[in-house]
């Protein structure tokens, strides 16, 4: 009997101490409950896992004319899954008139591969709101490692600073089936 979920329940026949291994069938019953085991197996794979990996800093940052980590999370990536970046930025700080100053999220190294990068401007030298960036999609099987990086336009020489008063976070989570 092929197994009915997800759709409905099986009607599985329970045989009793006095049944013979053939009524009900011993084979038919060990396939019955292989095929809605598999089922329930191949249906929880579809379900986010759950699996989230969590940097929280506290400390101080400053960039100047460069790009600098800022945050990194590590998370064995499996095939076929969908993942979630997030990076929470409380509070930043930019020179005065600084433009073109960039968050990032990279991959593998501060140099390695951009997942996303937005601007901040702001034309003072307090701390202003901070920022939230978010990246979805795969990676390649394996360990891999997230960074999250501040880069500052070295034609301004404005300096990017980040508060240690307001923790940042960055999270990935495994959101799922690609």
């Amino acid at each position: 009997m092929p197994t009915n979920f997800p759709t409905s329940v099986d009607n599985f026949t329970n045989p009793t101490a006095n049944d013979s291994l053939n009524l009900p069938s011993h084979s038919t019953q060990h396939a019955n409950a292989n095929d809605a085991i598999e089922a329930i197996e191949t249906f929880a794979l579809t379900l986010p896992r759950g699996d989230l990996v969590l940097s929280t800093i506290t400390s101080n940052t400053t960039a100047l004319n460069a790009e600098v980590q800022r945050a990194t999370v590590s998370f064995t990536a499996v095939t076929g899954r969908l993942y979630k970046v997030t990076w929470f930025e409380p509070s930043v700080q930019n020179g005065v008139n600084a433009s073109a100053n960039d968050l990032r999220l990279r991959l593998d190294a501060v140099g390695g591969t951009q997942l996303q990068r937005g601007s901040i401007y702001y034309a003072g030298s307090s701390y202003e709101q901070g920022a939230i960036m978010h990246y979805i999609g795969t990676f390649t099987a394996g360990t891999r490692s997230v960074f999250a990086t501040v880069q500052t336009n070295a034609a301004t020489g404005t300096t990017y600073k980040a508060s240690s008063t307001a923790p940042a976070y960055l999270l990935v989570e495994d959101i799922g089936v690609a």
